[in-house]
């Protein structure tokens, strides 16, 4: 839903000619979607149903998010050329707000874990690391 928002406003952007407009949809909004899509979709590879195989569910998700791209740019670069930059970002926009909304519902029923983040607790791996024996010593002994 984020991404579409932030179509939606790159849209508004070129159509008002606003830079910093165009900043805050595409840079701000696309980009936080797009950068929280993909530790999501990682994060989904460690779930319990690839067990066996979470290194080839791992490599499935990144490609795939790259297959999207290939794919993706010559049906823009068509939409761009026939309906112009504002209707793309349009378009563009309703269709990642329609898929994104079932593929949520199917998340839903699938009954996945929490992510890995809400499983630290209020003590992070890193914080763990710093305070163990191991890494005071070897501290201490380059002093």
């Amino acid at each position: 839903v984020l991404t579409g928002v932030g179509l939606f406003i790159t849209a508004a952007a070129a159509a008002c000619g606003s830079l910093p407009l165009l900043f805050v949809g595409y840079g701000l909004f696309f980009g936080a979607a797009s950068g929280f899509g993909y530790g999501l979709t990682v994060q989904l590879s460690n779930q319990p149903v690839f067990k066996s195989n979470k290194g080839v569910a791992t490599g499935l998700i990144v490609s795939s998010r790259a297959a999207g791209a290939t794919i993706f740019a010559p049906l823009i670069n068509i939409l761009i050329q026939n309906t112009g930059i504002i209707s793309t970002c349009m378009i563009m926009g309703l269709a990642f707000i329609a898929v994104s909304i079932p593929v949520f519902a199917l998340f839903k029923l699938a009954n996945f874990e929490e992510p890995l983040s809400a499983k630290r607790g209020t003590e992070s791996q890193v914080s763990t690391s710093l305070n163990s024996s191991c890494w005071r010593k070897s501290v201490t002994a380059y002093s």
